[in-house]
């Protein structure tokens, strides 16, 4: 039973990790200590009390595929794009990593999600953070997860080249 268990999971994750580099690209990063913030957090609060109030009224299937991040996040068709799997889409348009460590404990931690897939950073370069500071705040996203939840696999989508923020790519 243990390894039906340990296959299905690492099947899950295999199909996961293969729907998202057709999409996007995967990249596994670790880093320093995080930056701080530098815009308010807080402009994403009405959003975010959307989802706690989301989750009061309904209930979020267990072990379920978690897509956290921005836009690209967001505006991504989830449940169609994957309808074999249980999914919770989290993205919040806009944000940068730090905003989604921010919320960690309202975006990340309730789900208790079988496998994590983060985009974010290209709203981070295009206002100004170094290529150190994305990495830097990714890790402290990972270290987040990794204070709950040790074996949860986190899928990193790369920055994706967009027409809009071409002179920003040598960043990216």
């Amino acid at each position: 039973m243990l390894f039906a268990r340990s296959y299905a999971s690492r099947a899950t994750v295999l199909v996961v990790l293969g729907l998202a580099a057709l999409g996007v690209g995967t990249v596994w990063a670790v880093g320093p200590d995080s930056r701080p913030t530098t815009r308010d957090p807080a402009r994403f609060a009405d959003e975010i009390s959307r989802f706690a109030e989301w989750d009061r009224k309904n209930s979020f299937p267990k072990d379920a595929i978690l897509f956290v991040g921005s836009s690209s996040i967001r505006m991504w068709p989830t449940r169609e794009s994957f309808p074999r799997w249980p999914v919770i889409n989290r993205g919040f348009g806009g944000s940068h990593i730090c905003d989604v460590n921010h919320y960690f404990k309202q975006v990340v931690e309730p789900y208790r999600a079988k496998v994590i897939v983060f985009y974010a950073g290209d709203n981070d370069i295009a206002d100004g953070a170094t290529p150190e500071q994305v990495r830097d705040d990714f890790a402290a996203f990972v270290r987040l997860v990794r204070a709950g939840q040790r074996e949860t696999p986190i899928v990193f989508l790369s920055i994706k080249p967009s027409p809009s923020r071409w002179a920003h790519w040598p960043q990216m």
